[in-house]
């Protein structure tokens, strides 16, 4: 049986809630002087981008396209990484 490994990080992240919500309906933050990016085209959050709250942060992973031609769907990526070291700054300034 496989075990499901995940990469902590130990970096110090400045981070602020962008207002902005994820697929599965997470608040996202972003780094402070990170503007929020998103694919209206797609329908996806673009660029790195966190989800969590104030005990347990995580990056989340590029986004991906499942399946193929007309009926292939893109998806937020998935969270890749925990952060423990962070703070939240309120506003992003």
């Amino acid at each position: 049986m496989a075990r499901e490994t995940m990469k902590i990080s130990t970096r110090k992240f400045r981070l602020y809630r962008t207002g902005e919500i994820d697929s599965m309906g997470r608040n996202v933050y972003r780094q402070v002087g990170e503007n929020p990016q998103y694919s209206k085209d797609k329908g996806i959050l673009l660029g790195q981008y966190f989800v969590g709250d104030e005990e347990e942060m995580m990056s989340v992973d590029a986004p991906y396209k499942e399946g193929k031609g007309h009926w292939a769907q893109w998806h937020d990526g998935e969270p890749l990484a925990r952060i423990f070291n962070f703070e939240i700054i309120q506003g992003g300034e």
